[in-house]
């Protein structure tokens, strides 16, 4: 968004840690990003954040704080009537499993008051998601197997290293893996399913069976899928 000043003309940057807002509004203006706004609120407060959303009057509310704050900030969005975008889908803080039911269950009140909610908007879920749509649109009648493979190819020479809140990284390789086929979840135990893959420019890599969210979603909107 910082290095679009053309499309996000005006950025209002809010979290709990003001002190992390100030660190990135000074790295940003080093970088000739330009000057964005910063403010302190509580993401687990949706009156808050209804006062916040009114103060500044966003076109669109961009959500990367935890997965556990989904909820909150969707229900502030509805309120204030603002579109909404998140990179992640929600979690219960005191259960490490993740569905897309409580999120989806905003889409009637969404649609009545006019306003847009986009779930998932990273890579994955996000670009693989779109990757799949334009493969049914464009290029499949029907898709009946979908893999989606990732691999990180960074080295830092640290035994574990994460590409996302560390927490939500853990809590993901603990739990069970999940796919679909034939018309059921079939669940693993964790990290049991193994396989080497070669990826492009980057090599064998030992890759494993993880549930991520967007295959919910895909296995509800790809036709004729039998595996995924």
């Amino acid at each position: 968004m910082g290095m679009n000043r053309d499309v996000f003309k005006n950025i209002i940057l809010a979290s709990r840690s003001l002190d992390k807002c100030h660190a990135i509004k000074e790295s940003m203006l080093k970088k000739g990003l330009g000057e964005i706004g910063v403010e302190q609120v509580d993401a687990d407060d949706t009156q808050a954040l209804v006062a916040l959303i009114q103060k500044h009057k966003p076109k669109v509310v961009v959500n990367v704080a935890l997965p556990y704050q989904d909820l909150t900030i969707m229900q502030a969005c509805l309120e204030t009537k603002t579109h909404y975008i998140d990179t992640a889908n929600y979690e219960h803080p005191d259960l490490a499993k993740f569905e897309y039911k409580e999120q989806w269950a905003f889409d009637k009140a969404y649609k009545e008051v006019g306003i847009l909610g986009v779930l998932g908007a990273g890579f994955d879920p996000g670009v693989t998601n779109a990757y799949v749509a334009h493969a049914q649109r464009h290029h499949f009648d029907t898709i009946h197997t979908l893999d989606i493979l990732d691999c990180n190819a960074g080295d830092h020479k640290r035994p574990f290293a994460t590409n996302f809140n560390p927490e939500i990284n853990l809590r993901e390789v603990s739990s069970k893996g999940r796919y679909y086929e034939n018309g059921k979840w079939i669940e693993t135990k964790p990290l049991e399913i193994k396989q080497v893959w070669a990826y492009p420019q980057i090599g064998e890599m030992d890759s494993y069976l993880l549930y991520h969210e967007e295959l919910e979603s895909l296995v509800k909107n790809i036709k004729g899928l039998r595996r995924a």
